[in-house]
């Protein structure tokens, strides 16, 4: 019987840190969606796929499009893709489009979309690294802080919400084309103060000994 109170003892001073670390953080609202359009015969011809995340989980996705012109055969196609995560102290994301034709009178393209919005109660150091088109994406939050030009950036967040914004849109003919984005947020929770175990271990340690 010890050996099993002891067990639970550490597992609830080491689950009382991991909430600790996650503590003041909290997501608010998402939109992460893709699309693939195409058309053939001057847009005669059209088609279009989208998906849509539904929930604060990774999102994994492509769709593809591809229209045919019936009489000469040629095509226009168009891809959307996204691959991206969401947790409580790392945030990533890569996404883009791609498009091009065959033949004339035809063409495509797609969309990546990533916008989250999150919360901070206290303040927390971040790393963050962007490679995106300046004038479509930005990570923003309270007292004027953005970053909105690719690079890699560390510092402290202030409490606060937080938006990251990263969008991928475009359409081509001929040569094909494409755009992407990518982007890596990390946040380092600030450490749970030994004061605090000592306090938890300790108030084990009496409901221990009130059970002996």
């Amino acid at each position: 019987m010890e050996k099993v109170v002891k067990h639970f003892s550490s597992a609830l001073i080491l689950a009382a840190a991991e909430s600790t670390a996650h503590a003041g953080f909290a997501f608010t609202s998402q939109s992460r969606s893709i699309t693939a359009q195409a058309s053939a015969q001057l847009g005669a011809i059209v088609d279009v796929h989208s998906l849509t995340a539904t929930d604060f989980g990774p999102f994994n996705q492509s769709v593809d499009a591809l229209a045919v012109d019936p009489n000469s055969g040629v095509n226009g196609w168009g891809r959307g893709y996204q691959s991206s995560s969401l947790n409580s102290i790392h945030i990533s994301a890569s996404g883009g489009w791609a498009g091009g034709r065959t033949g004339q009178g035809c063409g495509g393209g797609g969309t990546s979309l990533f916008f989250v919005v999150f919360t901070l109660d206290v303040a927390a150091d971040y790393t963050f690294v962007g490679d995106f088109d300046p004038s479509l994406n930005v990570f923003s939050g309270p007292d004027g802080f953005s970053i909105d030009t690719p690079g890699t950036y560390t510092g402290t967040l202030q409490p606060g919400e937080y938006s990251l914004n990263l969008y991928s849109s475009g359409s081509a003919s001929s040569p094909p084309s494409g755009g992407r984005f990518s982007a890596d947020l990390t946040i380092v929770p600030a450490p749970v103060s030994a004061a605090a175990l000592a306090a938890l271990a300790a108030a084990v340690g009496i409901q221990r000994r009130r059970r002996d």
